[in-house]
């Protein structure tokens, strides 16, 4: 049998939380890797049926080298052959949705127009691919694997859940992080505290504890634990120096998404502007890439104080 024949070869096994049946290449036995249906973590056995061990933590104490790990070793993270491809695919739905964005195919017909909603297609793929690859890259490194991902889209059904799930993720931690903080302003506002200086800012506080929302979907927990403010509060009074660090990069990341556009919502640009905001986009995404990787670093140097790998 030759090296190719022994790659294509696959390890066929049960969850051991669902019992949702996986499929492995040969050649993984022994990584770490998630069932698709549930996102439990488990290490994939070297032969069919076999039971996997689920992915544990075992330090007790906060390791050592977080900034390290942050500033440094992620910048030899992005270089290796497996993260440059996946960067390159990134950069990749960037491009697409830059360009395709606000589209019109719409085709002339006898007596009518039909419309072909191109952009509204290309967000929504575009989008929710790249909503997967940001939380794929802060399960993975949150696993403590040198590799941005460690799992694939999928095809056919399997490929349309998971961009419809990501986006779903996205959304729900969004609304967890901002809304309390927006009911609190409306409730100040009802009982007569019109204080701008307070209540405009106020909701977007709520971006401070979007980071361990997205740590606690990222790494396959159930949904009503992102309700429990012992979930978000705990680790972030614990590690508070390091939190408040992935906290900017994440900002950073979004106040530069937010400056940029797509060329279909630009007025009237010019070609230096639509190249200027194509890179800037490209430059949101690499830094969402960084940030995302500061979350998984976070829970992984600091799960001794992550309530809910203790339950």
């Amino acid at each position: 049998m030759t090296d190719r024949d022994r790659q294509r070869d696959t390890i066929t096994f049960h969850c051991p939380h669902c019992d949702n049946l996986c499929a492995f290449p040969s050649d993984c036995a022994g990584r770490r890797a998630r069932c698709m249906k549930c996102d439990q973590r488990f290490f994939i056995p070297d032969r069919d049926d076999a039971i996997p061990s689920k992915v544990s933590k075992r330090h007790e104490e906060p390791l050592g080298g977080f900034f390290s790990a942050v500033f440094v070793r992620t910048w030899s993270v992005f270089l290796r052959r497996g993260s440059v491809t996946m960067l390159v695919f990134l950069l990749f739905l960037v491009t697409v949705r830059h360009f395709l964005d606000g589209a019109d195919w719409s085709i002339q017909l006898p007596g009518f127009t039909l419309h072909l909603p191109v952009g509204w297609i290309v967000i929504f793929l575009t989008w929710g691919m790249q909503a997967w690859f940001y939380m794929e890259v802060i399960g993975t490194t949150f696993l403590d694997e040198d590799e941005l991902l460690e799992s694939e889209l999928g095809g056919g059904l399997d490929f349309l859940w998971t961009v419809i799930k990501s986006i779903y993720l996205y959304i729900c931690a969004f609304l967890v992080s901002v809304m309390p903080f927006v009911l609190l302003a409306n409730g100040l506002r009802i009982i007569g505290l019109d204080w701008k200086w307070l209540l405009y800012p106020l909701p977007w506080l709520g971006l401070l504890t979007l980071p361990l929302v997205l740590l606690i979907l990222s790494t396959g927990q159930e949904l009503y634990q992102v309700f429990r403010l012992d979930q978000i509060f705990v680790p972030i009074y614990k590690a508070f120096g390091p939190y408040i660090v992935v906290v900017v990069l994440v900002l950073f990341a979004v106040a530069v998404e937010w400056l940029t556009k797509t060329k279909g919502r630009l007025v009237e640009p010019s070609k230096w502007t639509v190249w200027l905001h194509l890179a800037g986009n490209i430059v949101a995404a690499l830094l969402n890439v960084f940030a995302m990787r500061a979350i998984g670093l976070f829970g992984r140097h600091y799960e001794c104080y992550l309530p809910w790998l203790k339950e």
